[in-house]
């Protein structure tokens, strides 16, 4: 069924027809014509998502002038204007050109607009047809192969970004070599039917002629799957997106697509959070704090599914969200968690308990592709220490165990500030925080009966089947194989990491109903393994509260 049509400019329909205003053998003009008419309206009529005004520029931007003018790299020193950012992919060739130390001072004077790559090219043509004199590009702004440069520049995504009048955002393409700009695959989803149009109130006058084709797709494309790409997404305020077979328009308050379909947001739908204007959720303290929370959960959860180059990226590449929600929970970031939310930040789990089939996938350890070795960029308690699609308790009918203290089974060590680390710095690496808890261990031991012999399984968040399935039993005891009763069952377990499974481990209970497996390590200090729920809580509230090292 022919479900979308559109016309070309000039013509009788064009006024009554939504869509496309032209052809596609006028795709530039279409291009060009559609962003103008977007962002004008965005900034006349939009209150959340900033006016028009000049803003903070980014340490470097591209000066890109006029179409003959070759562009050129720009030192701001703090100046304000008016910019725009690219987000794209790489793809697996590393760039030809790039700002480097040895020419920095030539890229001041002018660089070649033919040896940059072809993603970079269209960028530049889309910021001079949106009259935008400057550009921010990752590659050409930021000094490559200069660690001090990009740790000092990467942890300003959110200025960078937020700060940008438009984003634009190269969504179709996974190789920066192939451009952004060519139009959409004319497959036969896309094909068009040249057909008569009249209105129903005068059906005996034809005004014209009209294309028809099927619904075009609303995806965004491969950059949609890049953890890099997540961040820039969320912290810009108005994007222009290049899709897989359409383009569309981003801000705080509305998505527009080329076919005509326009959606409202309320505040924070759809991954448009509060990004990049906190200053609503700041008046309403302590209640942002929670609702801060919750959405840095519903971002992370989907954050970890996306892929990334380097495993060592994993903080970097998230740390302008985690730079905003800290304005506004106003604690420390450890590691990838919240210190005054730290109970529940540390009860992630694997997702094969819960959510769709499609999530139901084991987690791993990080690989580094060049060398394929095991990477530890995170402590054992960090989500970051694995690879894989998480659970992460960001509902706000669950919160009231991790708010209310009488269900608290572990504290920090530091009572009295609230310190679970009490010698973290934020320019410390967060792949060596310590954790510094009191709780109650309690060594148990890994049954060899299958889950499956059990009976006494109780109700639970999730299916009985999934727990036999993925879990083990936990005894009190060791086990025996000539002991076969299951009277001992004190808990269940999920381990992170299948292949990390121990038979024999410790437990602390970190609210009554839930806690973390550790391993003992030779120096005392404890590695997360998993996570457990209770079955004997009169056997677990047996014990002395004691110092825990994890790390």
């Amino acid at each position: 069924m022919l479900s979308h049509a559109n016309t070309w400019l000039g013509s009788p329909v064009s006024p009554f027809v939504l869509g496309r205003s032209s052809d596609v053998t006028d795709f530039r003009h279409l291009r060009v014509r559609l962003t103008k008419r977007w962002l004008n309206s965005c900034t006349t009529h939009h209150d959340r998502c900033g006016g028009s005004g000049p803003q903070r520029m980014p340490t470097r931007v591209l000066r890109v002038g006029l179409s003959e003018t070759p562009p050129s790299l720009f030192v701001t020193k703090g100046l304000s204007g008016r910019y725009a950012a690219l987000s794209y992919c790489w793809g697996p060739v590393k760039h030809t050109t790039t700002l480097r130390r040895h020419n920095l001072e030539d890229f001041q004077k002018g660089m070649d607009l033919s040896s940059l790559c072809r993603t970079h090219q269209e960028a530049i043509a889309v910021a001079r047809e949106l009259d935008m004199e400057y550009i921010w590009i990752d590659a050409l702004c930021i000094i490559q192969g200069d660690k001090e440069d990009w740790a000092a520049e990467a942890v300003k995504m959110a200025e960078v970004y937020g700060n940008a009048y438009v984003t634009i955002i190269a969504g179709s393409s996974s190789d920066s070599r192939n451009g952004f700009l060519d139009p959409p695959s004319m497959g036969k989803s896309l094909s068009l039917h040249l057909l008569a149009y009249s209105r129903h109130d005068r059906p005996e006058t034809q005004l014209g002629m009209c294309y028809a084709r099927l619904p075009r797709a609303r995806t965004t494309g491969p950059v949609d799957e890049r953890a890099w790409c997540f961040q820039e997404g969320i912290l810009s305020g108005r994007m222009i997106v290049y899709g897989t077979e359409q383009m569309s328009f981003r801000c705080q308050q509305r998505n527009i697509y080329e076919d005509g379909y326009s959606s409202k947001l309320d505040w924070g739908q759809n991954g448009r959070y509060v990004m990049p204007n906190l200053p609503s959720l700041k008046q309403s303290l302590p209640t942002s704090k929670e609702v801060m929370l919750r959405r840095w959960y519903t971002m992370l959860a989907q954050y970890v599914e996306r892929q990334m180059w380097s495993p060592h990226d994993v903080f970097p590449a998230l740390s302008g969200i985690a730079q905003l929600a800290r304005s506004i929970l106003g604690c420390r970031y450890l590691a990838g968690l919240w210190e005054d939310d730290m109970i529940r930040g540390l009860l992630w789990k694997s997702c094969l308990l819960f959510g769709p089939t499609s999530k139901a996938i084991p987690l791993k350890r990080p690989i580094d592709k060049e060398t394929q070795q095991r990477v530890d960029r995170a402590p054992s308690w960090s989500w970051a220490a694995v690879e894989g699609p998480l659970w992460l308790e960001g509902r706000e009918m669950q919160e009231n165990k991790f708010r209310n203290p009488d269900n608290y089974r572990a504290w920090p060590v530091d009572q009295i500030n609230h310190r679970w680390d009490v010698q973290h710095t934020m320019s410390k690496s967060m792949n060596f925080c310590e954790l510094q808890m009191l709780g109650t261990l309690k060594q148990v031991y890994c049954s060899w009966q299958a889950t499956t012999n059990y009976t006494q399984w109780p109700k639970r968040r999730f299916s009985r089947g999934k727990m036999q399935e993925h879990m083990v039993l936990l005894m009190s005891a060791k086990p025996t194989h000539a002991d076969s009763s299951l009277e001992r069952v004190v808990a269940f377990g999920l381990f992170d990491v299948k292949e990390e499974q121990a038979t024999e481990l410790y437990c602390v209970r970190l609210i009554s109903e839930e806690g973390l497996m550790l391993r003992k390590t030779n120096d005392g200090t404890f590695r997360r393994l998993g996570f457990f729920l209770v079955e004997d809580a009169a056997w677990f509230d047996q014990g002395v509260v004691t110092r825990i090292l994890l790390r």
